[in-house]
Parts: structure tokens; C-alpha cells; sequence
């Protein structure tokens, strides 16, 4: 019985926990970004845009359709009538190794952190 009640309680803390990477997109462009989407290859998450100056945060859940394999990350947006895209990061077996990244997009660079 002791067994059958810390297998439930160990079920309940694991699956209320987010496993998962965050992600704080800035915007330190002169331009509005469209159409931003990142993922692991799994999974994407979307914003339809970031104003200028603009900080926003979105969560990349790698619980669901979890492969366990290694890959890395994609990011793809839009600024005026060009198209942007970005691989960085790393994850593996199917879990990622770092909480999260801050995003830091200027005119011609982006600047990746993880932390």
C-alpha cells in the first residue's frame, strides 16, 4: 500500500511539472517582427508579432509527441519583405538541457542566450 501511494504522489509532481524551454523574444529592431515561430522539430509555438521594442515570452512544451531523439532549434521570422531563419541550441534524447534562451533580434543580428 506505502508503495501504491508514493508511486502517486511521485505521478502527481512529475506530471505537474512544465518540461519544457522558454523563450524571451526582444525586439530591438527599427521594425515590427511577423510571423515568428520556433521549434524542436516536434513542436512549434507561434507569435503573429513583436512591436518595436517589444519583449514577449512563449513556452515550447516538449511533453507532448515527445521523440527521444537529439536535435536542435529553428527560428523563423519576418521583418518587412524579408524572411528569417536561425538554428541554434540543442537538446537530447528528447529533453531539452537548458530552462530557457533570450532572444535579442536587431536589424541584421540575433543574439542568443540560454540560461
Amino acid at each position: 500500500m506505502k508503495k501504491h501511494i508514493y508511486f502517486l504522489i511521485l505521478t502527481s509532481i512529475f506530471m505537474g511539472c512544465s518540461f519544457g524551454v522558454d523563450f524571451q523574444i526582444k525586439n530591438y529592431s527599427t521594425e515590427p517582427i511577423r510571423d515568428l515561430s520556433i521549434t524542436n522539430g516536434f513542436n512549434t509555438v507561434y507569435l503573429d508579432s513583436i512591436g518595436l521594442n517589444e519583449t514577449k515570452t512563449i513556452f515550447l512544451d516538449f511533453k507532448s509527441d515527445r521523440k527521444h531523439s537529439d536535435g536542435d532549434y529553428r527560428i523563423k521570422y519576418k521583418k518587412g519583405i524579408e524572411e528569417y531563419s536561425s538554428g541554434f541550441g540543442y537538446y537530447s534524447n528528447g529533453m531539452p538541457l537548458d530552462d530557457g534562451y533570450i532572444m535579442k533580434i536587431y536589424n541584421d543580428t540575433i543574439i542568443i542566450d540560454r540560461y
